[in-house]
């Protein structure tokens, strides 16, 4: 099973490893957010995992290929591993996390961005809503709910990803324990 440290571990690198791609269209919503698919689509590769997209209407799903079928002219996924949701407006992200609480996975990723640092207020509304779920004990117990945060200033030298897993009555934190820097060379250059 991926665990939300695993996740966080392998989103850094893998969004690392294709910085020459993302940057360029950083501040293209659509184009960025397909490069964000485009990362979940290196994390499933690495996990011999299958993708979907939109599924649900999700971002993105992943799961074992056993757990897909074809029946009919039908497709559907069961059991899904990872359940996934970029949000590049921060104020949406609250609707990520509910749709989240819809669907049964056995790990939870919404990735959206902060301004300079992060809101206490702004974690705690969602906070709230994963604890009004009937889900909640089960989600804090086995801290499959992750939210991971990005700064919206890209060129953050490091500590850009932070993570944050649902608890019942806090958030743990939580970093990708790999180096997460953007390479020398895409740095801007300071004035």
């Amino acid at each position: 099973m991926m665990t939300a440290q695993d996740f966080i571990d392998q989103w850094a690198t893998a969004y690392y490893r294709r910085c020459d791609l993302i940057l360029p269209v950083w501040s293209q919503r659509k184009a960025y957010t397909r490069e964000m698919v485009n990362v979940l689509a290196e994390i499933a590769a690495a996990n011999e995992l299958g993708m979907n997209t939109e599924y649900y209407s999700t971002d993105g799903i992943l799961f074992r290929p056993e757990d897909a079928h074809f029946e009919r002219n039908r497709f559907y996924i069961i059991n899904p591993v990872v359940v996934f949701e970029h949000e590049n407006d921060s104020d949406s992200i609250t609707d990520e996390v509910a749709h989240h609480l819809l669907l049964d996975a056995d790990l939870y990723a919404t990735v959206g961005y902060y301004h300079n640092r992060i809101n206490d207020h702004y974690l705690d509304s969602l906070h709230s809503i994963i604890s009004k779920s009937r889900k909640a004990a089960s989600l804090a117990e086995r801290g499959n709910f992750l939210i991971i945060l990005g700064a919206d200033d890209y060129w953050r030298e490091t500590d850009y990803w932070r993570g944050f897993i649902y608890r019942v009555d806090h958030w743990e934190e939580l970093q990708p324990s790999v180096i997460t820097e953007w390479p020398k060379r895409l740095k801007p250059i300071s004035s």
